[in-house]
């Protein structure tokens, strides 16, 4: 898997590393009054909603930086024992991003492998990694490639510097893992995907995609109650521009999705009609709505396919000093730890606020609902509800350094999951001191 990766990125970045920006490079705004080039909407690309501000946004450098976190836990072994265990958490994340434009090709890469240490906890110390490598080129006119790959070890909701680099993301888009977070158990997570659009007249577009997905604990044991987890999934869309700003179309996404070391498999296969509109260069909402199937079976058992509806509404707003986005969907989704499919509700939200030329806040929470959709299958559980919520205010002290105080909160409530039968919150503060040091690449 770390083999793939590597390769990925040496062949995206085996180009020349300071090449000039031409007008009109491929990876710039699209403007949506653009009466030539057709907007790709976020429903279709897949891509996250922005958390920074158009003030904050950079392109064409070269970062390297360092993240040091001292952090206290209330609740280290959540769910794990018959009482909360606090400790204190020392980290550090080295980290290099890179982000390259050329008249053809969009190119980024970001790696951060992290070390984390338990005052007390000692037998919880572990390394984390975070890799993301996404290349988009121009190949003609109205012929755009894009593939993309992220590499996650032991990387959740406590275990990342998420905060410090631009606060949680809201997808336009429903995933297709429901995951019951693990906090402090090792898992390995990898996602790769390839996607091609080609407009084809002035207001027509179609494209398709492909992904695999991995979601793995290499000692179950640290998780009892959950199982790994693979996904390969395709979509195909038409999108047509009946004006300036508005998009209207239809998206065909399909799933396949193994689970172990208990083998059971989901097909899932949604048909889902899209709209998306575009207020301004820097507001677009979309609602995505059809009728999804889907079939969970094990060794020995097999159940007729069952048909329910689909829903996803998302939004993202960006101005010179302040950001917001969100979204809900209910959706059928399996995998990502658990057997069998689950209805799920999902809601989140990420806002950022530039206060002043050296102050900024972010804060952010997602909230979901699954309910068994598979209750057929022995093994599976009955649902239950996850929130996730973190803010943070940022000091800039220099060019190269800032501090940040976060908060983050993670509770989980599932029936039928062992670990999580007692004291199941976990509260987290966390002091951080980053430096980092930027390079312009290009003109």
């Amino acid at each position: 898997m770390k083999i793939r990766f590597l390769f990925l990125a040496l062949v995206l970045f085996a180009g020349p590393a300071w090449s000039q920006v031409e007008p009109g490079a491929v990876g710039g705004v699209v403007n949506p009054d653009d009466n030539e080039r057709m907007m790709v909407p976020p429903p279709v690309s897949g891509t996250a909603y922005p958390t920074l501000t158009i003030g904050e946004e950079r392109s064409n450098f070269l970062r390297l930086g360092l993240v040091l976190n001292g952090s206290y836990n209330d609740n280290i072994l959540a769910g794990y024992g018959p009482a909360p265990l606090s400790d204190e958490i020392y980290t550090v994340f080295p980290m290099v991003m890179l982000d390259q434009t050329t008249p053809r090709q969009h190119r980024t890469l970001s790696y951060s492998p992290g070390f984390t240490f338990y005052q007390k906890t000692t037998q919880l110390n572990a390394v984390a990694q975070n890799a993301n490598v996404n290349w988009e080129v121009r190949m003609s006119p109205r012929l755009i490639m894009s593939v993309a790959d992220t590499f996650a070890q032991n990387s959740n909701t406590f275990s990342q510097p998420a905060v410090s680099q631009g606060g949680i993301v809201a997808s336009p888009t429903p995933g297709q893992n429901a995951i019951v977070i693990a906090p402090f158990a090792n898992q390995l997570m990898n996602d790769a995907s390839a996607q091609m659009t080609y407009q084809f007249g002035l207001n027509g577009m179609v494209g398709g995609s492909g992904e695999t997905s991995l979601f793995n604990y290499p000692n179950l044991s640290q998780a009892p109650g959950l199982f790994d987890s693979t996904e390969y999934s395709g979509s195909g869309f038409y999108s047509r521009r009946f004006s300036l700003r508005q998009y209207l179309g239809v998206i065909d996404k399909y799933s396949y999705i193994t689970t172990s070391p208990v083998a059971t498999t989901t097909d899932s296969n949604a048909v889902l009609v899209f709209f998306t509109t575009y207020l301004g260069l820097h507001f677009n909402a979309s609602i995505l709505a059809g009728p999804q199937y889907f079939k969970s079976t094990e060794p020995g058992l097999s159940e007729p396919g069952t048909w329910e509806p689909a829903l996803t509404v998302s939004f993202g707003w960006q101005s010179n000093r302040t950001s917001l986005s969100g979204n809900y969907s209910r959706i059928v989704t399996g995998g990502g730890g658990l057997l069998g499919a689950y209805t799920t509700d999902t809601g989140g939200i990420t806002g950022r606020w530039v206060i002043a030329k050296t102050w900024n806040a972010t804060a952010g929470a997602t909230y979901y609902v699954l309910k068994n959709a598979t209750p057929q299958l022995p093994e599976t559980i009955p649902g239950g509800h996850t929130l996730t919520a973190n803010g943070a205010v940022t000091h800039i002290l220099s060019e190269h350094f800032n501090v940040q105080a976060i908060y983050q909160r993670l509770h989980q409530s599932y029936s039928g999951i062992a670990y999580l039968s007692s004291f199941p919150d976990s509260n987290q503060i966390t002091v951080a001191l980053t430096y980092q040091f930027s390079r312009p690449l290009g003109r």
